[in-house]
C-alpha cells in the first residue's frame, strides 16, 4: 500500500471526527476537490482506519447514469453492509418501520412488505420516512459505532441530499460520523448538494474540507 503523500492534515483531521463519533459527539464533513484529486483515497484510508476501530463502515457512491433513483447513493452505501447482519438483528433495528426503511434501502430483506405505494409529495410521509430512517441509523450506531462514506455526491439525487440534511442535524449525540465527497469542478453542482452543504455549514452542523 503506498503512503498518503500531502495529507497528513487532511488525515489527521478525519481521525479526530472518528474519535469524535466513537465518543458520540457525531458530525458530518463534506469533502470537495477536483476529479482526481484524491479523496476516495483518503476515504478509503479512513474506511481502514475505522475497521481497525471495530466501527460498523458503510461506503457507496452516487453514478451519473442513475442519478434519477431516489436514495440512491445512500442505499448503495448501506445495503451491502447491512446485508451481512442478521435478519433478527434488522428486525430488532426497524422496530416496526420496515416499509419506510425500504424505500430508501433498495433490495435489502427487511421481513415485511415494503412495496406499498405512498405519493412522494405526501408530506407526512416523507417527514415519517426521514425520522424512521433517523433513527435506525441512530440504533444501529449505538449498537456500534458507525461510518458512512457517500461519495461522487455532485451525481447524488435531491431526495438522498435532503435526507442528509436531515439525518446531519441529528448527530449531535450520535456515534457516527458522515462524510459526504463530491468533484467540485463539474460545470453545475445539484441544487439539493449545495443547499444542503450551505445549511447544515451555516448552522455549524458539518464541515467542509477542500483537497488541493
Amino acid at each position: 500500500e503506498l503512503p498518503l503523500v500531502g495529507r497528513r492534515a487532511d488525515l489527521a483531521a478525519l481521525r479526530l471526527a472518528l474519535d469524535a463519533a466513537s465518543e458520540s459527539r457525531g458530525h458530518t464533513i463534506f469533502l470537495a476537490g477536483e476529479s482526481g484529486v484524491g479523496k476516495t483515497r483518503l476515504v478509503q484510508v479512513l474506511a481502514r482506519e475505522a475497521l481497525r476501530r471495530e466501527m460498523f463502515v458503510a461506503v457507496g457512491g452516487a453514478y451519473a447514469a442513475e442519478s434519477g433513483i431516489p436514495y440512491g447513493v445512500i442505499s448503495d452505501a448501506l445495503v451491502p453492509a447491512l446485508r451481512d447482519l442478521p435478519p433478527a438483528t434488522l428486525s430488532v433495528l426497524a422496530r416496526g418501520a420496515e416499509r419506510e426503511l425500504g424505500m430508501i434501502l433498495h433490495g435489502l430483506a427487511l421481513g415485511r412488505d415494503s412495496s406499498e405505494e405512498v405519493s412522494p409529495h405526501d408530506a407526512d410521509h416523507k417527514a415519517r420516512l426521514r425520522w424512521n430512517f433517523a433513527q435506525f441509523l441512530g440504533r444501529l450506531a449505538a449498537r456500534q459505532p458507525l461510518l458512512l462514506i457517500l461519495e461522487n455526491a455532485q451525481w447524488s439525487d435531491p431526495s438522498s441530499m435532503e435526507l442528509v440534511h436531515f439525518l446531519a442535524r441529528q448527530l449531535r449525540q450520535t456515534p457516527m460520523l458522515l462524510v459526504v465527497t463530491y468533484a467540485d469542478d463539474e460545470q453545475e453542482l445539484p441544487t439539493a448538494l449545495m443547499t444542503a452543504e450551505r445549511s447544515l455549514l451555516s448552522r455549524g452542523e458539518a464541515t467542509l474540507r477542500r483537497l488541493e
